[in-house]
């Protein structure tokens, strides 16, 4: 019986350091993953990224609390009704939006990791005024 063909897997790590260095994207290494800021139009903040077999963990945070711990629920539960990838979440008070780039082709990895990095900074921004209303309300 034949098997199927081996191909070479990306190395997520390897990838996404060879996108940032390409595009001059100042960034830190950390022990299990990597810390940059984006930013669009008015809007920054932090994006840090760990590691899965095959696969880049995005996760936008942004760059305040969401003191009314009820609205940024609501909130997030309305955005993950919208979003097509990934997931809006509080990590304490802290509202995050995670997207995951597959990356199941060797060939289409640095291309993957730009689609989702471009999703996580869209979906960022899309909500970014829902969730800064629910950082004002303390």
């Amino acid at each position: 019986m034949d098997s199927y063909p081996q191909y070479d897997a990306a190395d997520p790590r390897e990838e996404l350091l060879y996108f940032l260095r390409e595009r001059g994207i100042p960034f830190l290494e950390e022990g299990d993953g990597v810390r940059f800021s984006l930013c669009q139009g008015a809007f920054q903040w932090e994006t840090v990224c760990r590691f899965a077999p095959r696969a880049v963990l995005i996760y936008g945070v942004y760059p305040f609390l969401a003191f009314d711990r009820a609205g940024a629920l609501e909130a997030a539960n309305a955005a993950n009704s919208q979003l097509q990838q990934g997931s809006l979440f509080l990590s304490g008070e802290r509202p995050v939006v995670r997207v995951s780039a597959m990356l199941t082709d060797l060939y289409a990895a640095q291309e993957t990791i730009a689609s989702a990095l471009a999703y996580s900074a869209s979906a960022v921004c899309h909500f970014w005024e829902k969730m800064r209303a629910c950082a004002d309300s303390k």
